[in-house]
């Protein structure tokens, strides 16, 4: 998080009840727990104050925008008549150009809520992340510290582009590949969604419309055909960041500067063998018999947390839908003695979600 530790913010000093106005408080607080007045800060007679903490935002195994670097934030709090329930109270007030998050607002005792609205330049023309908050108390002579997560911005309404970036690395093996990009939700067409030729490299920068989109990268390594597909989410004024690696096997996806961290809309599909145990992880590698023709059924435990549920396996490109996928040894494309990364989407109203495993076939 950007912070400018060695400058005097702008406090937005906001008074007494329901006529709250901004104002310029000139000294420097030092940090507070959110429960002590800071050293040297006089806070008004019958107000509170708000610090606000807020964290970067973190994601799935799903390519989402690393987080930035936040210049300036805009600030809407809005209060209320209780503390769940009830209505809302006068206009939302709104602090603009706010450089340090962590200097105190005075606000009146009420009840509030917050959003944060994080931009990349100081001149607030390149919004990227957004948050809000649940509702908190602020009482008289105290400070209340509110965090607040930060989340790209959904991908409607938007005005500005977001930019997918890879790299493609073969460790010294000869191939020759093609990537393909196809938008799966709200996104717009590129150039990528024909097959493209790409290169060993990078990193190489692809700008796109928000919105979810498939990666399917398929390469000829040694005469044998690997394959990937990752699911990508573009945020406008972000950048979504993954290196496609061949080990020798098979590709793996490295993803920059994701967490795996989940909340209740960022839910990934959960997975299980033979539609009971045990789970299917990203860790998971399924091997089945070409000679025998063993076959195993994936089945998808939430299934119902999504409006739709597509599969990509081996050199398929979203051709199996719903919650189970049965994979036969000798069935397209599971026909050679190779790892395939199978991957399944889910999607909801934030976007595209995804969990992926490995089959093996094997003699």
């Amino acid at each position: 998080m950007k912070t400018k530790n060695g400058k005097c913010g702008v406090f937005a000093a906001l008074t007494a009840v329901l006529l709250i106005t901004a104002a310029l408080i000139t000294s420097c607080p030092a940090p507070v727990d959110g429960t002590t007045t800071p050293e040297g800060y006089q806070l008004p007679a019958e107000m509170g104050y708000l610090m606000i903490n807020a964290p970067e935002f973190t994601g799935e195994r799903t390519v989402l925008p690393s987080a930035g670097a936040w210049s300036s934030y805009d600030l809407s709090i809005q209060q209320y008549t209780a503390l769940s329930g009830g209505s809302t109270t006068g206009t939302a007030i709104t602090v603009p150009n706010v450089t340090v998050l962590s200097d105190p607002i005075n606000l009146a005792p009420g009840f509030y809520a917050l959003t944060v609205t994080a931009f990349l330049d100081l001149g607030q023309t390149q919004a990227a992340a957004q948050g809000t908050s649940s509702r908190f108390t602020i009482s008289a002579g105290t400070g209340t510290s509110v965090g607040v997560t930060l989340k790209p911005l959904a991908y409607t309404p938007y005005t500005d582009d977001g930019t997918f970036e890879y790299s493609l690395n073969f460790n010294a093996l000869i191939a020759t590949a093609q990537m393909t990009i196809s938008s799966i939700k709200d996104g717009g067409s590129s150039s990528y969604d024909t097959p493209q030729t790409v290169v060993e490299g990078g990193p190489f920068s692809v700008t796109l419309t928000p919105g979810s989109y498939s990666v399917f990268l398929q390469a000829t390594v040694g005469g044998k055909t690997a394959s990937i597909t990752e699911i990508v989410n573009i945020h406008q004024n972000l950048k979504s960041s993954v290196i496609f690696d061949f080990n020798g096997s098979y590709f793996v996806a490295y993803i920059d500067g994701i967490n795996i961290t989940y909340t209740p809309d960022d839910i990934k599909p959960a997975l299980t063998k033979d539609i009971g145990t045990p789970a299917v992880t990203e860790s998971t590698t399924i091997s089945l018999s070409l000679a025998a023709l063993t076959e195993v059924e994936i089945g998808v435990t939430n299934e119902n947390a999504f409006t739709s549920v597509t599969w990509y396996g081996g050199g398929t490109s979203g051709t199996v839908n719903g919650g189970s996928f049965t994979i036969k040894a000798g069935t397209a494309p599971f026909t050679d003695l190779v790892i395939y990364p199978v991957t399944v989407v889910g999607l909801t109203a934030t976007g595209a979600h995804s969990t992926s495993f490995k089959i093996q076939i094997v003699n």
